[in-house]
This record gives structure tokens, sequence and C-alpha cells, in this order.
């Protein structure tokens, strides 16, 4: 299929692709950006109504007594106003008024992590794929090729 296309067509079609990746890329960081998140691991910005009377954590000190974590099943059926905005909650000691508070907190960063490379992982090895099948394609052209001109030339045309 795609010793039809020409050189014109390939350069149109990578162009198109780019054109589109960076459009795509775009779009991305404009949903990202306006999405109210901290990028930091930990969202001092989301907070529901029911956590706005403990909300220590935004003008003052704190100490983070536990880790973002995943919130229970239990948690997200009882509502806890940690868990709602985010799925994840972290305990921190407001260091001010000496109390320990929830507070929802961004995803899990190791979690991030291995899904990142998860996903190169799996592209990898797609890619690797692809080029293997690739070679074997341009190899069986290039053989039908070269069969085709010996006949050609035992048949002396």
């Amino acid at each position: 299929m795609i010793e039809l296309c020409t050189r014109k067509r390939m350069l149109i079609l990578v162009i198109v692709l780019i054109g589109v990746s960076l459009l795509a890329l775009g779009f991305e960081t404009f949903l990202t950006s306006n999405s109210g998140h901290s990028n930091t691991g930990h969202s001092n910005s989301i907070m529901s109504p029911n956590t706005s009377k403990n909300a220590c954590w935004i003008n003052k000190d704190v100490k983070i007594i536990k880790e973002c974590q995943q919130c229970s099943t239990f948690d997200m059926n009882v509502k806890v106003p940690a868990c709602l905005p985010t799925g994840y909650r972290e305990q921190v000691h407001c260091i001010h008024e000496d109390e320990d508070v929830w507070r929802s907190c961004d995803r899990l960063p190791w979690l991030e992590k291995r899904n990142f490379w998860l996903f190169e992982s799996t592209f990898f090895v797609l890619g690797l794929f692809s080029g293997f099948v690739t070679y074997q394609r341009q190899r069986l052209l290039n053989r039908r090729t070269l069969e085709r001109i010996q006949k050609q030339i035992s048949a002396g045309v």
C-alpha cells in the first residue's frame, strides 16, 4: 500500500499528522491549564463547601502526616468532604491551629509515573513490532521485484 504513495503525498501526510499532533497537544494544554488543579502533587485549591471551616492549610504552614492515598469505597459512599473532589486525600497537621485535618489531593505521583512508563513501554513494543513488520514487508517486495526483473532478463525482453 505504501509503495503506491508518491513523495509529495507522503510529505503532505507527514505535515498533516504533525499539525494534528500539535493541535491535540495545544488543546490538551489548554484543558489542563484551566482545570484548577495544582501540578505540584498537592492541590490546595480543591475544596468543597463542607471543608471550608477546616481549611487551615490555605494560608498557613502545614505538616503532612499521611501521604496522599486513595479514598475507600466507604468514604466515597458516605461522602467524606475531602474525598469528593478527587477521590484522594491526605492528612495534614495545621501548625498554627494545632489540629489534624484531611484535605483533598491530586492523584498519587508513583501511580502516575507507573502509568506513564507502562504507556511508554507499550508503544515502544508496538513501535518495534511495526518496524519489524515493515522491514519484512520491504524484504518481500524487494524479492518480488528482483524475481520479476530476473524473469524479464531470462525471457530476453
